[in-house]
């Protein structure tokens, strides 16, 4: 099992610890201003007193829906202390994304910015919320900030909530943080008790609420203090992946603070922000995508750049995958110590860290194996392969269903009974996807059960060929789906996204020849060029826009 650095208890309390015991040192830093682990804890506990005195009670849901900003921490840990359950919020969210998380979860309370006016107007159109908090994106803005700032904060003003009427049951930021402090102790039952509702992507189907508590939090937060992401006393996180995401909420909102270390937020992603933040503060571990890797290596080195103790730095291959040349490209200019690795499997249902990869570099062993590699689980969580008929074990480097049991895995669907009783059976968490364990006892993945291909009788998985494809150095993406042939039953389609460079070069039909050098026979894809691929809200390429391409 992983250790906790002051036991198994609930992750406000880690925060009320730090804030007694080291309260000076900053829990935040958002482009120059610090937050304390002393404000952050008092701020939160003003803003749990405003939550109670407007008639939340506990298991009440209350929503949020900021982009990363030091107010999403404070929201985070206040409804937390506050016994309700947070419901996180994309803000990049239209209207009617918002209202279905509104009415699915039942949240009574949103915590939001001035600026989105189309979201405070949609809250009053059909949801259950009686109460809002508006915050403003410039209050914790310095005077002279210390990284370039994104044009979401270039013209922001400061304290001014009120730039249009929000109605009586609005509040604004400041006048919350001014109310009394509610300070309550560790409740019984609290590390237990439902504490958020994550919802998944929706790239299926209408997004569902994960029922996670406060154990499930404490225990990812561990895990990636355990694996080496977050080490030493000194660790300094930079943070720009939204914190909505359950990737953001664990390398930001969660293991930051349970290891009471400091977290460089950037409201969104900015190439030289990061490299500035990098340097400028010693961050020692991030997360982000490959791409942002990529982007980072195309801007000249600035003077007095120190990219050095960036130890841990955390891959996703969701577009672009990681290979042998960016990660040379990467250690060359950060140091031969700053080795670029995937971040592991993970998804919302078990709170997104069940792999991890750390250690596991020489030679490139991780990114020379087929077809994507994750490493091993994470200490206390178990994975197994199962055949998806009959349930029984696959062997040792067979496909099958991938199945997760960890102290992380959420208790199930808000309000989906039939949806939580098909994929928790036993304790295991059947995630739909395919899977293999080799012999060493590594996690490959293959894709989702419902994307896997049948072509003449062999299985094709959507990965692998994604995989393949992306070695190609034209190639900065990839998305591969099934299309329905009368000969074969399917053939793969693999949607091409090239580097600039190659686009007025390279034809669909060069790139079909060199596929068919590269993989069996059965696995060439017909190869479909885009100037872009679609993703979806959090960076994935979105199949389901893929197949509406396909028959357009």
């Amino acid at each position: 099992m992983p250790t906790y650095p002051l036991g198994e208890i609930p992750l406000t309390g880690y925060l009320r610890r730090w804030a007694r015991d080291r309260g000076g040192r900053a829990a935040i830093i958002y482009y120059g201003t610090e937050v304390s682990y002393a404000e952050l804890d008092e701020s939160s506990d003003r803003l749990a007193g405003v939550l109670l005195a407007s008639g939340l009670q506990a298991g009440d849901r209350g929503a949020v829906a900021l982009p990363n900003c030091p107010q999403r921490f404070i929201a985070f840990y206040a409804i937390l202390k506050s016994g309700c359950v947070y419901v996180p919020v994309n803000p990049g969210y239209k209207p009617q994304e918002l209202l279905h998380i509104l009415t699915d979860s039942g949240a009574r309370m949103l915590v939001t910015f001035s600026a989105a006016r189309q979201l405070i107007d949609a809250v009053s159109d059909g949801s259950a919320v009686g109460r809002m908090i508006i915050a403003d994106l410039g209050d914790y803005l310095p005077a002279t900030p210390e990284l370039p700032l994104p044009a979401m904060l270039s013209h922001v003003g400061r304290s001014e909530p009120s730039a249009f009427q929000c109605g009586a049951s609005a509040i604004p930021w400041a006048d919350a943080l001014r109310a009394q402090r509610v300070s309550g102790g560790t409740q019984p039952g609290e590390l237990d008790r439902l504490a958020a509702l994550n919802y998944t992507g929706g790239t299926t189907g209408l997004p569902k609420g994960c029922r996670h508590s406060q154990r499930n939090m404490i225990y990812a937060g561990a895990c990636a203090r355990s694996v080496g992401v977050i080490s030493g006393a000194d660790a300094v996180s930079l943070v720009f992946v939204p914190l909505c995401w359950i990737a953001g909420e664990d390398y930001g909102l969660i293991a930051p603070i349970l290891t009471g270390t400091t977290c460089v937020v950037l409201a969104r992603w900015d190439a030289d922000a990061a490299l500035a933040a990098i340097s400028r503060y010693g961050v020692t571990t991030m997360l982000g995508t490959v791409d942002h890797y990529v982007e980072m290596l195309h801007r000249p080195p600035a003077a007095g750049e120190r990219l050095g103790t960036l130890r841990a730095p955390l891959a996703m291959s969701f577009v672009t995958r990681l290979n042998e040349q960016i990660r040379c490209q990467w250690s060359e200019r950060a140091g031969g110590l700053s080795i670029v690795r995937e971040a592991g499997y993970g998804m919302t249902e078990t709170h997104a860290l069940d792999t991890f990869t750390t250690g596991l570099q020489d030679g490139d062993t991780d990114i020379r194996s087929e077809p994507v590699f994750c490493g091993l689980p994470v200490p206390g969580t178990q994975l197994k392969i199962v055949d998806f008929g009959s349930g029984a074990l696959a062997p040792l480097g067979g496909a099958g269903g991938l199945a997760i049991r960890s102290p992380s895995v959420c208790d199930g669907y808000w309000g989906h009974p039939a949806e939580s009783a098909a994929v928790l059976q036993d304790g295991w968490l059947h995630t739909g996807d395919i899977a293999m364990l080799d012999t060493s006892g590594y996690l490959h993945f293959l894709g989702r059960r419902k994307e896997m291909l049948k072509v003449g009788g062999a299985s094709v998985f959507p990965a692998e060929v994604e995989s393949l494809v992306c070695r190609h150095p034209a190639v900065t993406g990839c998305g591969v789906i099934g299309m329905s042939d009368p000969r074969k039953g399917e053939i793969p389609v693999a949607f091409v996204e090239l580097r600039e460079s190659w686009a007025a070069s390279l034809t669909e039909a060069e790139f079909t020849t060199w596929c068919r050098a590269n993989m069996a026979s059965y696995k060439v894809p017909l190869v479909r060029f885009v100037d872009q691929l679609p993703l979806t809200p959090t960076g994935k390429v979105w199949k389901e826009a893929l197949r509406r391409l396909l028959y357009r």
